[in-house]
């Protein structure tokens, strides 16, 4: 046993007995991970005491972690809508204990009361005794969402009748937290997403329907089933927010979670889905509606992407299989969001054969690293999950590889790209503001091709880049479409950039 983990059952079996009343030798029995979530470091939990009698329970227990792009605000927030719907038609975790303090575990933590007999898992829709009632399972899961969204947050208590907006102001609540996640993400010099802000500003949709609950993150895994169909519990609240009840049903049928065989959910198909939740609701959601949240949707999800990016790459994120989650994710995202924006297609060149010489040495060492982890290490391993997450580890390290050996050249050749942008737009802007900054950045020089030079050069480029975008989008000229055009595929072909390295991930 890990010398944290028996801290962590030390902390607990403190926590227990001082919160419990008349407890005495109390013993936590049981304490065990469950891998793979991006919100929580989640354990099943095991104590026993004497009071009265003898005791054992079952538990859930969800500790915050130090970092993670998926991280809500605070615990309170979860109990409070734990505790809001009890009583609803929708089955929401019981609190046994909690606290939004770091004193007791190391960080804020909720210990749930466990659901037995259900499983939650993606898998076990295609085995028996669930694969019979696969459909059932879905006929309850969006009917569930349409009990949800069905529900009164003013009756409820989560907000006061004073503060409830005007049904045309909906969105903006959406609006706000794609701007939230984007100041987590500190992204603000990447020109795709202020672009898609700028677009969700410009195209707000209609009206809402009513103010609802949204869950956040409704989608197979996030909930537990039997072998009757039943959804006995759904879990995963941390990313719950008030809004347009459309969000939800958008994201539970996404791409995303699909099936081969296009099976919203990996349920049912995508139109019985919607039916079923129009049913229920006897609400409508218009197209426009629909696009708007699929294109906030993605902008959420590609901000906390940036941020579990950079987390994992500085030694501060979770594990593997997490960051592999959310790369599967981006790698879906790109084409919906050169969809939603009509980005044109990519248009990289070749990048040279002659590698920097440290960059390809080093990059050699990793991709015999990555070989090793792809290969015999996992033939040793029985475990399916250690297996999984050491494959995804090789994956890692070849992309780690990649951008040793590529990422002087990358930058080298997006920086001309805008470069070029810039110096065809001098003319236009010859005078003002924006002329002045594109005047600076051209002349400014990166002192050196240094990695780190290159990319201060970035950002710098990007950032008026950006600038220079505002200034013509709305430019009614041939000038302004010319330049438009131009901007866009720069764009576009800064995100191939970044996701290119990771098409070995495609598949796993």
């Amino acid at each position: 046993m890990s010398s944290e983990k028996m801290k962590l059952e030390q902390r607990l079996q403190e926590y227990l007995t001082a919160h419990i009343p008349c407890a005495q030798d109390l013993v936590v029995e049981r304490l065990e991970q469950i891998l793979g979530g991006a919100s929580r470091m989640t354990y099943f939990l095991g104590y026993r005491y004497r009071s009265d009698g003898d005791h054992y329970c079952r538990a859930v227990l969800r500790m915050m972690p130090g970092t993670g792009g998926f991280s809500s605000d605070n615990v309170a927030k979860e109990v409070r809508i734990f505790e809001a719907l009890q009583g609803t038609p929708v089955p929401a975790p019981r609190t046994l204990f909690w606290s939004d303090e770091s004193r007791w575990l190391g960080s804020p933590f909720v210990i749930m009361e466990q659901v037995e007999g259900c499983e939650s898992s993606l898998k076990g829709f295609l085995q028996e005794p669930y694969l019979s009632v696969r459909r059932r399972i879905g006929e309850n899961f969006w009917t569930m969402l349409g009990e949800l969204a069905k529900l009164d947050p003013v009756a409820l208590g989560l907000i006061e009748p004073e503060s409830v907006p005007a049904l045309e102001e909906v969105w903006r609540l959406e609006l706000e937290y794609v701007e939230y996640h984007h100041r987590l993400s500190a992204c603000f010099n990447k020109p795709v997403f202020e672009m898609l802000i700028r677009w969700l500003k410009k195209n707000p949709p209609p009206p809402a329907t009513k103010l609802s609950i949204v869950h956040g993150d409704y989608r197979s895994g996030n909930f537990l089933y039997n072998a009757k169909g039943e959804i006995p519990l759904m879990m995963d609240w941390e990313l719950w927010r008030l809004g347009d009840p459309a969000i939800d049903l958008v994201f539970s049928v996404l791409p995303n979670f699909q099936d081969a065989e296009g099976n919203a959910g990996r349920l049912m198909p995508v139109g019985d889905a919607i039916a079923i939740w129009e049913k229920t609701t006897g609400f409508k959601v218009s197209q426009t509606s629909w696009n708007w949240y699929e294109a906030a949707y993605y902008a959420i999800a590609s901000s906390i992407w940036v941020r579990m990016r950079n987390e994992y790459f500085a030694g501060d994120g979770r594990e593997s299989l997490t960051y592999f989650y959310t790369l599967v994710g981006l790698m879906a995202y790109v084409p919906h969001i050169r969809r939603i924006l009509n980005l044109p297609p990519p248009s990289l060149k070749p990048l040279p054969d002659a590698s920097h010489g440290n960059g390809e040495r080093i990059s050699n060492f990793l991709v015999l690293a990555s070989k090793r982890y792809l290969g015999e290490y996992q033939q040793t391993i029985a475990d399916k999950n250690t297996a999984r997450t050491l494959a995804i580890d090789g994956l890692t390290l070849k992309v780690i590889a990649d951008r040793f050996e590529n990422t002087a050249n990358n930058y080298v050749e997006e920086n001309q790209e805008i470069e070029e942008v810039l110096g065809d737009a001098r003319e236009t802007f010859a005078s003002g503001l924006l002329a002045a900054e594109i005047e600076a950045v051209l002349e400014e020089k990166p002192p050196s091709f240094r990695v780190s030079d290159l990319v201060r050069r970035n950002m710098k480029l990007c950032e008026t880049l950006i600038a220079l975008h505002i200034a013509v989008e709305n430019g009614g000229s041939d000038t302004a479409r010319r330049l438009e055009a131009d901007i866009r595929q720069v764009i576009s072909n800064q995100c191939e950039r970044v996701v290119l390295p990771y098409s070995p991930f495609i598949g796993l």
